[in-house]
């Protein structure tokens, strides 16, 4: 596979991440990375995909 698509296929799954229409294994596996690989992508671009909202309701919810 070519670097240009590789870096498509990464932001891709970056993007479809931050917006939430993809799951974070799903969005691994379009990236065609390992999720552990993906992890540190996603912490290297600064990409958070754990809302804000979810966190404070399961934190009301204890």
């Amino acid at each position: 596979m070519g670097d240009a698509l590789k870096e498509w296929r990464r932001e891709q799954a970056l993007d479809g991440l931050a917006d939430g229409t993809l799951s974070f294994s799903k969005a691994a596996d379009v990236a065609g990375m390992s999720v552990w690989d993906f992890a540190q992508l996603a912490r290297d671009e600064s990409v958070t995909w754990i809302a804000d909202d979810h966190v404070e309701a399961d934190f009301e919810a204890l």
